[in-house]
């Protein structure tokens, strides 16, 4: 997704130095932009001071306004202050806390002054934000997509990162690395719209909204991009990926104009600089000021970045010493990880005969394996361990959808759930085979999504006690049970899913962990949304525990003088530990999030 490169070159911002006079006629002010406060800016803060020559970039800012310039900008507001709310937010698509005259001047210069085409241009934007804005603009960045962002990321790497020394948000994108065949497996069209909606109207405003409260205090709501066409092929350039980026900007010129402030193309191959030095002549004179072609070589464009940005906020493929982009796009999308997840890799398979790759586990890691794909005919894919031809998954994985592209989503099919993962260490080959006509020329592409997760680590706790009543439970929860009788989860829990297995297969939770001596079998009861595991053992083997456990409905009190939990706060809706002669049968509680 190209979220801000096309934005220099915008159909809809010719703002021509033709229109402009070149002197400023003002003989009121000394003032410069940056005096303007928000709201009633008064006229004289917005002309510029007389006599002074202006750059073709700051012509049309607040601060460097000509005399008509300053009519029409009064006569737009005059109408903003009038309408409703809608035209108004699409105003302000950044928020409130961009100055007004910031804000008004972004949507003059767009077109170029003209009064009459800047509020059609406004409700040309109200009607076109009308049906994002019923999802608050997609804040949710893997809704937006309907798949993990990192997955998306990794077919079209692009971040927000650092600030430029005026206090710009950089953009960098890498569309020579994107690979349009995985993105159609993994998203939709409308799941890419989406996703460029949230990096507009969240990421990229935050960032510009955070950047106007530090220093140098930039009112300007503007970023710089960065386009690396390293790599970039003509094969690439493909009627989808045209349409992407015709999609993406008209958004970005309609609904949020005049927010490029420098764009650099670095890497760019032989082709792509010759089609610039074609077309530049019939781009607006100021659009194509913006835009700096770099060819291949780092030292010139390594240079010319770091005129702009400091080092520390520049990553460091790019000659700053900031982290690299590929650790800055991990850290920036760590909170949308699952739980515990320890690695991700992703493999793009485009099948035509057979296809396979390996994954290396650790002795704690447990792996879950999940396919993205749009094909309809299939392939069958098999897990196989390494070490001994064991196979633990073989399945035919297929679309279930007609193969409209343009309104379904994907399929994705976990091959190995949460009660299926397949458990370290070892090497394991993930095989694609297609069943199609050995002389068939077509593929099949698919998109394997490995996720590798690390084993809780257990914890020693001193002391827990008095965990958080649950007001809220079933009747059987409810109940005290009868201290008289044995304690079982069949006691207990009488209605749920009983899952048994050998304590050989959870012994790895145990390891360096001097309780006693655990028999088999392992119960583990499955309990709404937690997973329960307990360890029962012999009266005799089990440590005392000096118990303040009474039978108080509706709350749970555990106190040892050692206890070893995975998630302690995470306990039964209920109060089966409760009872002073059963709770020494019990040498170890574990509680583990479902999955």
């Amino acid at each position: 997704m190209a979220i801000q490169q096309q934005q220099g070159i915008d159909n809809h911002s010719h703002y021509q130095s033709t229109t402009h006079e070149d002197t400023i006629c003002s003989s009121k002010t000394s003032s410069t932009a940056s005096t303007i406060s928000m709201g009633k800016s008064n006229a004289s803060s917005l002309l510029g001071m007389p006599g002074r020559k202006v750059s073709l970039l700051d012509r049309g800012y607040p601060g460097f306004l000509s005399q008509n310039e300053l009519e029409v900008y009064e006569q737009f507001r005059d109408v903003f202050t009038r309408r409703d709310p809608s035209f108004r937010s699409a105003v302000y698509c950044f928020g409130d806390e961009e100055e007004e005259a910031h804000a008004l001047c972004r949507w003059l210069r767009a077109r170029k002054y003209s009064l009459v085409d800047v509020i059609q241009m406004v409700e040309e934007a109200v009607e076109m934000r009308e049906e994002p804005g019923k999802h608050e603009f997609f804040p949710n960045p893997h809704k937006a997509l309907g798949c993990s962002p990192s997955l998306y990321v990794g077919q079209y790497p692009q971040l927000y990162t650092g600030h430029s020394k005026e206090g710009y948000p950089i953009f960098i994108s890498k569309p020579g690395v994107l690979n349009v065949r995985a993105l159609e497996c993994i998203t939709s069209l409308q799941g890419i719209i989406n996703f460029h909606w949230n990096a507009m109207s969240h990421v990229l405003a935050s960032r510009n909204r955070l950047q106007a409260t530090l220093p140098p205090y930039p009112k300007r709501f503007e970023c710089i991009c960065v386009l690396d066409l390293a790599k970039l092929s003509a094969s690439q350039i493909t009627k989808r990926a045209l349409n992407i980026i015709k999609i993406q900007t008209e958004i970005d010129s309609l609904c949020f104009p005049e927010t490029l402030n420098r764009m650099l193309v670095i890497n760019a191959p032989g082709f792509f600089s010759l089609t610039w030095k074609l077309i530049k002549g019939w781009v607006d004179q100021r659009t194509a000021s913006k835009v700096e072609i770099f060819g291949c070589n780092p030292k010139k464009y390594q240079a010319r970045l770091l005129e702009l940005v400091n080092p520390q906020d520049l990553p460091s493929d790019y000659g700053g010493v900031g982290k690299s982009t590929k650790d800055e796009i991990d850290l920036q999308l760590s909170s949308y990880a699952e739980k515990n997840l320890k690695s991700q890799k992703v493999e793009y398979m485009d099948v035509r005969s057979k296809c396979m790759f390996t994954l290396n586990l650790g002795e704690k890691d447990l792996l879950t394996i999940k396919i993205h794909t749009r094909s309809l005919t299939g392939a069958k894919f098999s897990v196989v361990k390494q070490s001994c031809g064991t196979i633990l998954f073989d399945k035919l994985i297929k679309h279930h959808g007609e193969g409209n592209e343009e309104e379904e989503d994907p399929t994705c099919i976990q091959i190995l759930d949460s009660n299926n993962n397949i458990k370290g260490p070892g090497i394991f080959e993930v095989h694609a085979c297609s069943i199609s006509s050995s002389y068939s020329f077509s593929s099949e592409q698919f998109v394997a999504e490995c996720l590798i997760m690390e084993v809780p680590v257990l914890k020693c706790v001193e002391e827990i006690s008095h965990v958080k009543s649950h007001e809220e439970h079933t009747n059987h929860h409810n109940e005290s049970i009868d201290t008289s009788k044995e304690v079982t989860t069949e006691s207990v829990f009488p209605n749920d899913e009983m899952l048994i297995s050998s304590y050989k297969d959870l012994s790895f939770l145990m390891e360096d962990v001097p309780l006693i001596d655990i028999p088999s079998p392992v119960v583990e009861v499955r309990s709404h949304d937690n997973l329960f595991t307990s360890f029962k053992t012999k009266k005799s083997t089990a440590p005392k525990a000096n118990s303040v456990a009474n039978s108080t409905e509706n709350q749970v009190f555990v106190k040892q003088k050692l206890a070893y939990v995975i998630e302690p706060d995470i306990i039964p809706k209920t109060n089966w530990l409760c009872g002073n002669s059963k709770l020494s049968d019990i040498a170890s509680v574990f509680t583990c999030m479902k999955g």
